[in-house]
């Protein structure tokens, strides 16, 4: 990237987390440049969502139009303005061929709906033989309540089937810091959402993408997710068992699964509790980790 090139773009992102109100020519123009440079910016994805979000929310052609930022499209401006001077000759573009080792760690999450007439149901995540953990839904989900966007909770199961990711690099961190991770999912707007890095249409999809991004970074867990067919194996099954707290089903499937679940951090388990958008989540579980082990840019002293 030219450092002219580069000053424009910092100089316009500077201006949008100064003001909340810009023309859409302005907005356009901006998150096009964005989009373009993401690459070089690692996990870049994960912080355009909202931008793009509020660009393309007007429909017409009258690009002198004021359009206001949300909270969180300013936060995201702000971050693309601080990473940006670092990688213009400092990153190198991902090779489109790349993909994880022989020796890649296999975990298996899913999600059941919620319900009102099963107890139990909520998110379950298997890894190797041993090591399993679960999260059951609150009554915000298993009632259907709905979100702000006038969507029912227990409907939103591309958003749901991202918790099972955030479990195992939560939960699991012992085993999968440092590690490469690919973790099969049955729905294939998850993987698509995960991909692309946020969900104009669901922001609580966007919030857990945003949430996995941030922890597999600071643990160092080179992380892909990948669409399955629905109980294609044992591990899928097992961790569908668990979602449904079907615990003898589970136990067949495992029988040499540890006694109980592993630990969720607080701080996922009180978010599902009350689902809302939370772009500071990841932040909230990296900070709780951070008081009993060394997460990157989180420590004990810090609290």
């Amino acid at each position: 990237m030219r450092e002219d090139k580069q000053s424009v773009i910092i100089h316009m992102l500077c201006l949008l987390k100064q003001t909340a109100e810009h023309k859409l020519r302005f907005m356009k123009r901006i998150v096009g440049k964005l989009i373009h440079y993401r690459m070089m910016v690692p996990n870049g994805k994960f912080y355009l969502g909202q931008l793009i979000k509020v660009s393309f929310s007007e429909s017409g052609d009258d690009m002198d139009k004021v359009v206001r930022m949300t909270e969180w499209a300013r936060a995201e401006a702000w971050y693309w303005r601080n990473v940006m001077a670092f990688c213009g000759r400092r990153t190198r573009i991902p090779d489109p061929l790349y993909c994880l080792p022989p020796w890649t760690l296999r975990a298996h999450t899913d999600a059941a709906g919620g319900s009102r007439l099963h107890m139990g149901y909520g998110a379950g995540a298997v890894l190797g033989k041993e090591w399993w953990c679960y999260l059951p839904w609150g009554d915000s989900i298993n009632q259907g309540r709905l979100h702000s966007d006038g969507k029912r909770l227990d409907r939103k199961m591309s958003a749901w089937e991202l918790l099972g990711p955030l479990m195992v690099l939560t939960a699991g961190v012992e085993l999968v810091r440092g590690k490469a991770l690919v973790i099969p999912v049955d729905n294939q707007g998850s993987v698509s959402i995960f991909r692309k890095g946020w969900c104009t249409g669901c922001s609580l999809a966007t919030t857990l993408a945003l949430a996995i991004s941030e922890v597999a970074a600071s643990i160092d867990c080179r992380l892909e997710v990948v669409k399955i067919r629905r109980c294609s194996n044992a591990e899928a099954s097992a961790a569908d068992a668990i979602s449904k707290a079907d615990w003898s089903r589970f136990r067949l499937l495992m029988p040499g699964a540890s006694p109980g679940p592993a630990k969720i951090p607080a701080a996922l388990v009180s978010w599902v509790r009350h689902p809302v958008a939370d772009r500071n989540l990841g932040e909230k579980i990296l900070g709780e980790m951070g008081l009993i082990r060394t997460i990157l840019g989180h420590r004990e002293s810090y609290y």
